[in-house]
């Protein structure tokens, strides 16, 4: 497989227990950020920019912030010599919070809109499928040779931030990326506007695409299966903010101030130490 995923074991390798304290230390602190809903709305989905989770991982792990758009790797540990690229994910949930049996939110792993995105649409025209992909495999390579000739690298991989509602976990995938070579098409899984592929990652955690309107090479995670199999760690839960009329609040000074003072306390600072 090109991608396997890490165990906990693994994930706390890396993730030590205070690399864990940055990340919820980072994570309760964002809430501050985020928009409240008004009186009578339902709790908004937790949003922050990649950016900024990316930011969260370089502090906890000590790591270099290295490249920049669709550079390979986010994030450099020099003694270690691996890189990483840092994505998030959004995550299905019932009624109760619990992950559902269901994709994840998609990530790019390759896009072209030139060049092998310009031949793609024939390539599905003429049924020309396994051919098609083999490009994109070819963009894939390439990405993953740029690391090497910039960074001395033993290890590349995804490090997955996962918002599931309001609860947070990480995963993470190693790259193989002398396994390109065994990626097939799935015979059972082409459509007009898709190629699903075999040996990019194990079926039972994930699936990986090409497609076509896109242009580019998908990964979706399955976050159950991740977490029934010991692949995911928890970072927090998190409470939604309180529903509030803020145009009435910023009226009154002392109790806008008091507002804030409290939201620190109770989303902030008893999330991160409670007794």
């Amino acid at each position: 497989m090109v991608l396997t995923a890490l165990n906990t074991e693994e994930l706390k390798e890396i993730f030590d227990e205070k690399a864990m304290k940055v990340m919820r230390f980072s994570l309760a602190k964002s809430m501050l950020g985020q928009p409240e809903p008004i009186l009578g709305q339902q709790a908004l989905p937790y949003q922050i920019a990649k950016e900024h989770i990316e930011q969260w991982m370089v502090q906890a792990l000590g790591v270099e912030s290295v490249g920049s758009g669709s550079y390979p790797i986010d994030i450099y540990n020099k003694e270690e010599k691996w890189g990483a690229d840092v994505k998030m994910l959004s995550c299905k949930i019932d009624y109760n919070g619990a992950l559902l049996s269901a994709d994840s939110g998609e990530t790019s792993l390759a896009q072209n809109f030139k060049g092998s995105g310009n031949n793609l649409d024939q390539q599905f025209k003429e049924k020309k499928y396994l051919e098609a992909v083999k490009k994109w495999l070819e963009i894939v390579e390439v990405k993953l040779k740029s690391v090497e000739k910039d960074y001395p690298i033993n290890d590349i991989y995804y490090f997955f931030f996962l918002r599931a509602g309001m609860t947070f976990y990480l995963a993470g995938l190693k790259v193989n990326p002398e396994e390109l070579k065994n990626v097939i098409i799935d015979e059972q899984r082409i459509s007009g506007t898709s190629i699903y592929t075999k040996n990019y990652i194990d079926s039972t955690i994930g699936n990986v695409k090409l497609y076509k309107s896109k242009k580019r090479l998908e990964l979706r995670l399955r976050p159950d299966a991740l977490l029934k199999n010991n692949m995911l760690l928890e970072v927090m839960h998190l409470d939604s903010l309180e529903n509030i009329n803020l145009r009435e609040l910023v009226d009154d000074e002392e109790k806008a101030k008091k507002y804030l003072i409290n939201i620190s306390e109770n989303y902030v600072i008893n999330n991160l130490f409670k007794a």
